[in-house]
């Protein structure tokens, strides 16, 4: 990177370009927006610049520090998609990094969390939610990740917590096909569509909806038992088989996650609001 492109401000700057992240950034620069864009693979560089993002090769150490080019923080907004992956004990620390370098170079940062930090909570649960004590160090790590944000960038920052993902090249049917046995199928599903992750992104920076936290799950929510099944059929795969035990003695085992926050403060309408009619 030489020292002129190292002055020039993005638009928008997206860590890290993977399955998310690329088509999220491929977007803002076929609208013209200038755009920053992090991998850690060198591989994927030249197909970042080829759909017009300016590409950068960062690397993720341990206990948070991260190794690259400090010029990819330069832009207005920065969206953090990195997963917790195989570094678990270091993930608070490195997203700490992440928004203590937004915070150096005055933007502001949106971090793609998840609803995993509603942990065994059960019944509907929306933003406001307590979070109870666990045990699990990996879910720990995400909620962690969470307090690190606000700790560094309190009103500058917006936590989206997605429900799963599915979308091109993410299909359910394919993640419980074959099985047997499963429990839980009477817990309801909930699954967010790629493209409304990227348009709910679009409307917190548009709508400019800065210090807070969404649920971002689709409006419908099937039981796992009618829902796997159905998916694995639609791909010609062996469908999974559910114990008949129900373990809520007819009542709601499981989350609901409500999504009513992201309806109403940014107005966002979900183009995939049931995930029976996803499109892959």
């Amino acid at each position: 990177m030489d020292a002129k492109n190292e002055k020039i401000r993005a638009d928008r700057a997206v860590l890290s370009c993977g399955w998310l992240g690329t088509p999220l950034a491929a977007g803002w620069a076929a609208a013209g927006r200038r755009v920053n864009g992090a991998t850690t693979n060198p591989d994927k560089l030249a197909g970042l610049a080829q759909a017009g993002i300016r590409p950068f090769c960062l690397r993720m150490g341990s206990e948070g520090i991260i190794e690259g080019d400090d010029s990819f923080f330069n832009a207005d907004v920065v969206v953090c998609c990195l997963p917790p992956g195989r570094m678990a004990d270091d993930y608070p620390r490195l997203i700490g990094a992440v928004a203590a370098r937004v915070r150096a170079h005055g933007g502001k940062l949106i971090f793609t969390s998840t609803t995993g930090v509603y942990g065994s909570l059960t019944g509907t649960v929306d933003e406001d939610a307590a979070l109870p004590p666990e045990e699990d160090a990996a879910l720990n790590a995400k909620r962690a990740a969470e307090d690190a944000v606000w700790a560094q960038l309190a009103g500058r920052a917006t936590v989206l917590r997605l429900a799963g993902l599915a979308g091109p090249g993410r299909h359910p049917g394919r993640w419980l096909a074959g099985k047997e046995g499963l429990k839980g199928g009477e817990e309801p599903v909930n699954l967010i569509h790629l493209d409304d992750v990227t348009g709910v992104i679009n409307a917190v920076v548009e709508r400019e909806a800065w210090g807070r936290c969404f649920n971002v799950c689709a409006d419908e929510h099937p039981r796992r038992a009618d829902f796997y099944p159905a998916q694995a059929q639609a791909l010609n795969l062996p469908p999974p088989v559910f114990s008949s035990e129900l373990r809520g003695g007819g009542f709601l085992i499981g989350k609901i996650v409500n999504n009513t926050r992201v309806k109403t403060e940014l107005g966002y309408r979900f183009r995939h609001p049931d995930p029976r009619s996803f499109i892959y």
